[in-house]
């Protein structure tokens, strides 16, 4: 699974960090800050691959770009208002808003 982190530069943030309402800024108003790869393994081995649910699946990433940063991560630790997109190679991509409490679909294309 890919997934990039979408934040607003620190200049935009000043006037919209803030959790989910009707005034959502637009695309426009971020960047992306990251893309990395996720895969979680069901043994120790790391030899079968297993199916998270999505909100399974964002809140590992959440964890991960809280806690244990990738080596490569030189951004601000996710938060409310940052944006992840997740696809595979071949899949159409859909895109989670991080509110104050868990994340939200966004229709962005």
């Amino acid at each position: 699974m890919i997934y990039e982190v979408w934040q607003m530069p620190m200049e935009k943030a000043k006037d919209y960090m803030f959790p989910w309402n009707d005034s959502m800024p637009s695309r426009d108003y971020y960047e992306k800050a990251y893309t990395g790869e996720l895969k979680v393994y069901s043994d120790k081995e790391k030899r079968h691959e297993i199916a998270l649910d999505t909100d399974d699946l964002l809140e590992v990433l959440f964890h991960k770009l809280n806690v244990d940063h990738p080596k490569d991560y030189h951004t601000r630790s996710l938060s409310i208002s940052d944006v992840i997109c997740l696809h595979d190679k071949d899949k159409e991509k859909t895109w989670w808003y991080v509110n104050d409490v868990g994340f939200k679909k966004l229709d962005w294309e």
